[in-house]
């Protein structure tokens, strides 16, 4: 596996993106990657890419990174359709061994939440990891393409999306792999992956407490004490969680995204809503209509800016 270690004291020049979508028989062109780093995140199974002559099959939420001087293209036609957004950008970097002691120690400054230079002023990945959640990423994303899809009078803001991204899926992937280093609870682990895997409209603290023959309260004290947060707040993230991707990818009503989000009811959604993002469902899905869908038939090419060119040099 390699490591890219990716500056954040230094500019990240946003290039292009876009969301793809085609059908049976699609096959990437073969482009070259020059300078330009490529994030590509796969929404549907069965992904077939090469890279530098290396196969890759992505997965829903899966992440390929790309790194600048490569090579990517197509391997087996598609044999259903095919969904991914993409992202480029240039940034100054560095290869980092995942299993050197300094990122070792890099995971454990991550896990006790400590603020060194390094960890504060690098984003760490992978070339391929899959997202343990990946509905932030995705709301990012769409963000992005929403942004750039409107006439602002300046690129900073196509540039700090872009960086927040990458924190994203860099924490996404510290996480994963702290969690491995330090070994925390395995009982809790358990926990969040049953709320995930059987989250209800009927869900409450105490149907989980009795599933792990704990006491509600004891589940609670537990629960705040390891994570920081409360098992009913938890709960309730992840309806929004679910609520948000579907008010931003799709025109369902919202009765129908309720319903879908785990919701007892429509009236009772909307006010959760509101309090937890400050926003109207309505008010939120608004906020996205600027994305756009890129031709399924075209792998969509661009010069890079002038005002990239000017800086790359100094990468």
């Amino acid at each position: 596996m390699q490591l890219f270690q990716i500056s954040l004291e230094h500019p990240i020049l946003y290039y292009k993106s876009g969301e793809f979508s085609a059908g049976v028989n699609w096959k990437h062109k073969c482009l070259h990657h020059d300078k330009d780093f490529e994030i590509i995140f796969c929404l549907a199974d069965g992904l077939s890419l090469q890279i530098d002559g290396t196969p890759y099959t992505l997965q829903k939420n899966d992440c390929l990174v790309v790194p600048p001087a490569t090579t990517i293209s197509g391997g087996s036609p598609s044999q259903k359709k095919v969904s991914f957004y993409w992202l480029h950008f240039y940034a100054k970097w560095e290869m980092l061994e995942k299993n050197s002691e300094s990122f070792q120690q890099i995971l454990t400054t991550f896990s006790k939440r400590e603020k060194t230079a390094t960890l504060f002023n690098h984003c760490f990945l992978p070339n391929h990891f899959q997202l343990a959640d990946a509905n932030f990423t995705i709301l990012l994303l769409n963000q992005l393409l929403n942004v750039t899809n409107n006439d602002y009078y300046t690129s900073k803001i196509y540039e700090q999306l872009t960086a927040t991204i990458l924190i994203e899926l860099s924490n996404n992937f510290l996480k994963q792999n702290a969690t491995k280093h330090n070994n925390p609870s395995k009982k809790m682990a358990q926990i969040k992956e049953w709320i995930r895997v059987n989250i209800s409209n009927e869900m409450t603290i105490t149907t989980v407490a009795e599933h792990f023959n704990l006491s509600a309260d004891y589940l609670s004290r537990l629960f705040k004490k390891e994570l920081g947060y409360n098992l009913r707040d938890y709960i309730i993230q992840l309806k929004i969680s679910v609520a948000k991707v579907l008010l931003v990818q799709t025109q369902l009503p919202l009765k129908t995204i309720a319903d879908l989000a785990y919701f007892n009811e429509d009236k009772y959604f909307i006010r959760m809503f509101k309090k937890k993002t400050s926003l109207t469902p309505n008010q939120y899905r608004k906020s996205y209509t600027g994305t756009r869908m890129n031709n399924p038939y075209i792998d969509p090419q661009i010069p890079v800016p002038q005002q990239i060119e000017k800086i790359l040099d100094d990468l």
